[in-house]
């Protein structure tokens, strides 16, 4: 580490990461070699009280700012000056605007010494939201998406049923399921659609990976030596700039 880069403010800090769903399998380890630092995990707060993909708590802070939101409440809980969160979401391409499409970002705060990191990574995603009325199209899809490694969640007749079927272990438990979820359906109609919950989709997790990855190069870049601070108002924009272009599937 020099003294002109950012990450030279982190040296033998502890950061908090605020994760629910086992974030800090992919993020703890990439922070604490590339910073050399501690990382605590804080889990002690529902995260979904921000947004579920499910549909069940609509996310009302843009991605950007729920992954901010996040950090914060890890500084707030934790007592340390320096926090990180991570947020995902889901949109189409941004090219043609016709494939599904994944954008991750990890923020790092850093109260103490007034330093905001974003990480970021998007990438294509194998996204399905579908009607289906038999096992065979249920088996077809859970090849396509690579289950179990990316898991699916069932609802009876639509996509806004409360009632919801997740966490299968194997392709037996999906099966069982999606019999006993067609029963509870008025139109005998099974709507299924991937499972994004972090620690349910090694897909996010890569991506997560990755971003986590941009967000430590990102630490490491110089700043200009006759700054007060080697690192005094260190914010991304590019997360910004990538927000303002944000929309959903």
């Amino acid at each position: 580490m020099f003294a002109n880069s950012v990450n030279y403010a982190f040296r033998h800090s502890t950061i908090a990461l605020l994760t629910k769903h086992k974030k800090e399998l992919e993020i703890s380890p990439l922070i604490k070699n590339y910073l050399g630092v501690t990382v605590e995990t804080i889990d002690t707060y529902d995260t979904d009280e921000l947004g579920t993909f499910t549909r069940e708590k609509k996310r009302i802070h843009s991605q950007f700012e729920t992954a901010r939101i996040k950090a914060l409440k890890a500084i707030e809980i934790s007592g340390y000056h320096i926090g990180i969160g991570s947020e995902g979401s889901f949109c189409t391409d941004p090219y043609t605007g016709l494939s599904p499409w994944n954008i991750e970002m990890v923020v790092l705060i850093d109260k103490k010494n007034n330093i905001e990191i974003t990480g970021i990574e998007q990438r294509s995603y194998k996204n399905v939201q579908k009607y289906i009325t038999s096992p065979e199209e249920l088996c077809s899809i859970a090849d396509y998406i690579k289950f179990p490694q990316n898991n699916l969640i069932l609802r009876p007749d639509n996509e806004n049923n409360s009632t919801i079927y997740k966490d299968f272990n194997n392709l037996d438990h999906l099966i069982v399921s999606f019999y006993e979820v067609i029963k509870k359906s008025a139109s005998k109609i099974v709507f299924v659609e991937n499972d994004h919950r972090a620690h349910c989709s090694t897909d996010r997790m890569e991506a997560i990976r990755y971003a986590t990855t941009d967000c430590s190069l990102e630490a490491h870049e110089p700043v200009p030596l006759q700054l007060p601070k080697c690192c005094s108002n260190k914010k991304s924009t590019r997360a910004h700039k990538l927000q303002a272009s944000e929309h959903k599937m």
